[in-house]
């Protein structure tokens, strides 16, 4: 089936009419471009990532418009002057094309390409594919109002039971430490795993691009073409961090098995208080370790600031933690040769360490100012990052490691239950939104430019 014909280009509030010229800028003020400035815009929205921040090379733009005639840079530096201008925000405005010293112009917005013969707002929102629409009496204004009901209520309520059987058969087999720690573990993969399950088959809430102008107005778009540009990022980056999310779950599965199997064993067969096996302890990093990254993973998503040009290497990324965590390892041994139990306790030390520097992480980016969560429920959630690093603590002394197990299992559960509110909710959507505004190259040129203000 032929394609319709290119009707409008948009990109953030701004479209263009390659058919007659006109550029609307966010005011809906309608501009004709002269043939240069539209030609240069023209192939950069063609060839632009439909997420923006394609870089170009000058050359790249100089053969695609000029052809082999000899032009030089200076005069397409003025074209792109012009073409900003054009956009009513100052020839040296950088929020659409920014200059690259030495390398070229970064477009920098979203591009969302129009077909057909109808007005571009109609077009946008009949071609959209069918999405579910979202009601906000849908969910609570409050995370509290939603655990009680309006949302919540039903998961709420089955792991607030199953959490409860599990704490309150470890407490009964208290006296038997390892049984109890059994327990606990057990009732920890189980119920993990069933919210593994729950978020895969509950998908969070998408936009609902059939709104109208004064809809997205009240949440802070400058028109509905602006909106339904920005919607295609926004919702990547949702989904994105929706399955690094559910890996997470899945990832502390292994890990309470491994916990369920080495305590059942040594209570099984008498084994000593205090003993491990060295099978059990390499198991339990390496979970830890998988588990970790994939907390990276979802703090990565929460923490990238779109149009930013950051880069991380061995040095300066989530590698360089545990780089120096291990070089502590001759500092703990006194520079000493370890034995093999003493190897796998430093390292399971320092890798519960590296976990819980992550979760720390993690939790900071979902107390967001964007997001608002109340103080208790901060502290709350900041007190399971103490938890990541006890894990040598669970191996050695089994008195008390069934009542850790079960704090945890608690405070994993008022996680997922709060991450669950915020996909469902469209807070977390809102974060990205806000992050995308807030933090781009902008921000540093205005962070460079301030520090010349101290005298």
């Amino acid at each position: 089936m032929e394609q319709d014909p290119l009707k409008n280009y948009v990109f953030g509030p701004f479209r263009l009419d390659p058919g007659k010229g006109y550029l609307y800028r966010e005011s809906g003020e309608q501009v004709e471009l002269t043939a240069t400035p539209r030609a240069i815009l023209e192939y950069m929205l063609a060839n632009t990532h439909d997420e923006g921040g394609t870089l170009f090379k000058r050359e790249q733009v100089i053969d695609a418009v000029w052809g082999d005639a000899a032009i030089e840079t200076a005069t397409l530096d003025k074209h792109i002057a012009a073409l900003r201008d054009a956009f009513g925000r100052g020839k040296g405005d950088q929020s659409v094309i920014e200059t690259k010293h030495r390398e070229g112009y970064r477009f920098k917005l979203p591009v969302q390409r129009i077909y057909g013969d109808a007005p571009a707002q109609s077009v946008s929102v009949a071609k959209a594919r069918p999405r579910e629409v979202f009601h906000p009496s849908d969910v609570a204004d409050t995370f509290g109002l939603w655990l009680l009901g309006r949302g919540g209520g039903t998961i709420s309520l089955v792991i607030l039971v199953l959490v409860s059987i599990t704490v309150a058969t470890s407490i009964y087999y208290r006296t038997s430490p390892r049984l109890a720690q059994t327990v606990a573990s057990i009732g920890q993969c189980a119920i993990i795993f069933l919210l593994f399950l729950h978020s895969l088959r509950n998908a969070p809430k998408a936009l609902s691009l059939n709104k109208s102008e004064a809809e997205v107005a009240a949440a802070g778009y400058n028109s509905v073409e602006e909106y339904v540009a920005e919607e295609p990022f926004l919702e990547k980056r949702l989904r994105l961090f929706s399955r690094w999310w559910s890996l997470m779950l899945a990832s502390w599965v292994p890990l309470y098995i491994v916990f369920a199997w080495e305590t059942w064993e040594t209570w099984r067969l008498g084994g000593e208080a205090n003993k491990i096996s060295p099978q059990a302890s390499i198991l339990e990093a390496a979970f830890n370790i998988l588990n970790t990254a994939m907390v990276i993973l979802c703090y990565n998503v929460l923490n990238q600031e779109p149009g930013r040009e950051r880069t991380s290497g061995v040095f300066t990324g989530p590698a360089a933690i545990g780089i120096a965590l291990i070089a502590l390892i001759p500092l703990l041994s006194g520079s000493r040769p370890l034995t093999a139990d003493e190897g796998l306790a430093a390292f399971t030390l320092l890798t519960g360490l590296y976990a819980g520097i992550y979760m720390a992480l993690f939790v900071a980016r979902l107390q967001s100012k964007f997001l608002d969560p109340a103080p208790l429920l901060v502290v709350l959630l900041f007190s399971y990052t103490a938890i990541q690093p006890l894990a040598l603590y669970i191996q050695t002394y089994k008195d008390w490691a069934w009542a850790v197990l079960d704090y945890a299992l608690v405070l994993k559960c008022l996680l997922y239950l709060y991450v669950l509110w915020l996909l469902q909710g469209g807070d977390l959507l809102f974060y990205f939104r806000e992050v995308k505004r807030a933090y781009d190259d902008r921000l540093d040129q205005r962070r460079r430019a301030h520090r010349r203000l101290i005298s």
